[in-house]
């Protein structure tokens, strides 16, 4: 199941993530790790209280910038058998484009059954599903307008499930602006 939850940290915590995520020297696409432990450490208490389940799993975090650009289709489990839960902090948002997609869960964030999900669960289990794989593409073109899409407000999290074979996602490309979040992974 995808959750989104609005205002997640506090509004002083917030602003603090907004300054010292600011990109320096016009920087485009970021892709790196926070590096101030106490906001880390602040936020990780928050999850806490918010996201019960993450509660007792161990920690790995990056933070993404993209302009002008999409993300390819994947799937945070991504070879790690003992990623758990994601969840994406919205920083910026863009003013067009950048919405999250999730191509295998309904508008009401529950897994869609079909036999074409099915097929595509049952080859990501034996790990032959690649995101330019033509069953992928034919299901997305078909079942568009029926798709997951988010458009986060900045400070709103998007808390999923990383070991959910329905939960492949990616980025609708950025039109106008910018889209950075601070991404969590939680592993057991």
């Amino acid at each position: 199941m995808v959750t989104v939850i609005e205002s997640f940290l506090p509004a002083d915590d917030f602003r603090r993530l907004q300054q010292i995520t600011r990109p320096r020297r016009g920087g485009r696409d970021v892709y790196g790790k926070l590096k101030d432990m106490a906001f880390l450490a602040a936020t990780r208490r928050c999850i806490a209280a918010r996201v019960p389940a993450a509660a007792d799993l161990s920690i790995q975090q990056v933070l993404l910038r993209f302009e002008g650009r999409t993300g390819l289709l994947h799937h945070d489990l991504n070879g790690r058998p003992r990623r758990r839960l994601s969840l994406l902090l919205y920083i910026d948002v863009p003013a067009e484009g950048g919405a999250l997609i999730f191509p295998f869960f309904g508008a009401s964030g529950a897994p869609v059954d079909s036999p074409v999900t099915a097929a595509c669960r049952a080859r990501w289990a034996a790990g032959d599903l690649y995101s330019e794989d033509p069953l992928l593409g034919a299901y997305l073109t078909a079942h568009q307008d029926r798709l997951l899409t988010l458009q986060p407000s900045p400070n709103s999290a998007v808390f999923f499930p990383s070991d959910d074979p329905a939960a492949w996602h990616f980025v609708s490309p950025v039109i106008r602006g910018h889209r950075s979040c601070l991404v969590f992974f939680f592993q057991a």
